[in-house]
């Protein structure tokens, strides 16, 4: 089956097609450091297997939510005081923000899993994130997005669409326990503000028949306008590199550089058993949509093009220590020396620092 039909994935050098990039330079880490754990004050809640972060300017704030399902505390938000100087990130004081049902309680424990976060605006001076959650497959809770202003309100639950869901009567359908939506982008560049997100791996329909180092796999990236899923757009995982272990290969992270325009943060695992990752330029530019297909392993996608992709670097290659286990929250953070940094964070698996690295983009990224 020509399952890679329209995909792009070559060397950062070069890529073919008028709109699409025609290099990119490297690159850099700036410095490695660590976020704060929280576990003050009167509630003494943690900042542990941190699975997102969202920088903004503006305020000097750097948001990080705990992939916590309510178990050591509220599903829960922090909101960091931070200041850069010559790229390097200083924390100051961390406040809490529990998230909040649609009905304006704290969530249960296994009904919520927070995994991506966007600030969307401010309200009062009070923020407006929109979470995403994997949910609980085993319970029949599918992937949602929820959007809440941080002062205690109800939030409103957008759904994730039907190939998402689990159906006993399809067979294999839907996300596989603990691989939904792991992934937030926000494209504010249009009158509408939509939203990006995807499972972290492929839905159970769109499994590959046969696993190949080629060929991991392909996800549904579904675009948000008005709270309702829009258009889906197959975004190819990999390829596979020789020492990673099969159907490993995930995606953590998407953030929004341009309008239609992203980074992808993919983790696989080594046969060595510790972590790899690598991240990518993509865009959805050019890519069709893919909603009308039933399921991607049986489909040829002939007419159909994916999100075309452009390797930026392998953190094996910044000379980032091989135990990371995953890298998984990822935001922009401020322009130093004319370029534009990224931040990405490591979820510490509930042991030790969560590490945070401050790298530099390639002039030219955001299109």
């Amino acid at each position: 089956m020509a399952r890679a039909l329209g995909v792009a994935f070559v060397g950062a050098m070069g890529l073919a097609g008028a709109s699409e990039p025609t290099g990119f330079g490297s690159v850099e880490l700036v410095v490695e450091t660590e976020l704060p754990l929280g576990g003050t004050g009167p509630r003494g809640w943690t900042l542990n297997e941190v699975s997102a972060i969202d920088y903004v300017p503006g305020r000097s704030a750097l948001f990080a939510m705990s992939d916590d399902r309510s178990e050591n505390g509220p599903a829960r938000i922090a909101e960091i005081e931070v200041r850069f100087d010559g790229g390097v990130p200083h924390f100051g004081k961390l406040k809490w923000h529990a998230l909040r049902t649609p009905g304006g309680a704290a969530f249960k424990r296994d009904t919520i899993d927070p995994e991506a976060l966007r600030v969307v605006e401010y309200e009062h001076n009070v923020p407006v994130v929109v979470v995403a959650s994997e949910g609980f497959a085993r319970e029949s809770i599918t992937s949602s997005l929820f959007k809440m202003k941080l002062d205690g309100s109800s939030s409103t639950e957008w759904l994730a669409p039907h190939q998402f869901m689990r159906d006993p009567g399809q067979g294999p359908h839907g996300i596989s326990h603990n691989r939904g939506f792991e992934s937030l982008a926000i494209d504010p560049g249009r009158n509408n503000v939509r939203f990006y997100t995807t499972s972290e791996e492929p839905l159970r329909q769109d499994e590959p028949v046969r696993w190949t180092p080629e060929d991991p796999g392909i996800l549904r990236v579904v675009e948000y306008s008005n709270g309702q899923p829009y258009v889906q757009y197959g975004f190819p995982l990999g390829p596979a590199s020789d020492d990673e272990t099969p159907m490993t290969q995930a995606l953590a992270e998407l953030v929004t550089v341009a309008p239609r325009v992203m980074l992808a943060l993919e983790n696989a695992k080594g046969d060595d058993g510790k972590g790899r990752a690598r991240l990518s330029w993509t865009t959805v530019d050019g890519a069709t949509d893919i909603r009308s297909i039933r399921s991607l392993r049986e489909s040829d996608l002939d007419g159909h093009h994916l999100m075309p992709k452009v390797p930026l670097v392998d953190f094996e290659d910044l000379g980032l220590s091989s135990n990371a286990d995953d890298w998984e929250g990822m935001t922009l953070g401020p322009m130093i020396g004319g370029r534009r940094s990224l931040l990405v964070c490591e979820d510490n698996g509930g042991e030790g620092p969560n590490r945070l690295i401050v790298l530099l983009l390639p002039v030219g990224i955001e299109g």
